[in-house]
């Protein structure tokens, strides 16, 4: 048993055809047409907006939070400690996104800003949960040269 309401424009409140894209009185949207659905993203896919999750997780000073965006054998080998030096901030460079296809490994470039300036490639692996960094590696400075005095280390060697 089922029951089948007449759908009404959201504006006018006036019973539209509930396969139109917009109500044939007032003009406006029909709320099912309001906004296109997104194509259900593939498990092997990352997304513009997984990267940007993981560079707010990498960016945080919290070791909670940045746990959250490193693979199982990373965090143990970070042992909680922050990701970042304080007043710094990863950025991740969009452009650089490479997906392997059907392996679930992404590789992506991200630039440390602050005090301690540095670039980085990182590795992300999926897991069920999302994608997470598997491995960091640190990459020469843009000129080409090794800056001095910087050498801090913006993201832990042990990762």
């Amino acid at each position: 048993m089922t029951s089948s309401m007449a759908e009404r424009c959201w504006g006018c409140k006036r019973v539209v055809d509930a396969s139109g894209a917009w109500c044939n009185f007032c003009g406006r949207t029909t709320s099912r047409r309001r906004r296109p659905r997104a194509a259900p993203t593939s498990p092997a896919r990352c997304t513009l907006r997984d990267v940007g999750e993981l560079e707010v997780e990498l960016s945080s000073q919290d070791p909670a939070v940045v746990a959250r965006a490193l693979t199982a054998r990373v965090r143990a080998a970070r042992g909680g400690k922050p990701l970042l030096p304080p007043g710094c901030r990863l950025v991740l460079d969009r452009k650089t996104l490479r997906v392997a296809s059907g392996s679930g490994t992404a590789l992506i470039d991200a630039n440390v800003l602050g005090p301690a300036r540095s670039r980085w490639r990182l590795l992300l692996q999926r897991e069920p949960s999302g994608w997470k960094v598997a491995k960091m590696e640190r990459l020469p400075a843009a000129d080409g040269r090794p800056r001095a005095g910087v050498e801090a280390a913006a993201l832990s060697k042990s990762a």
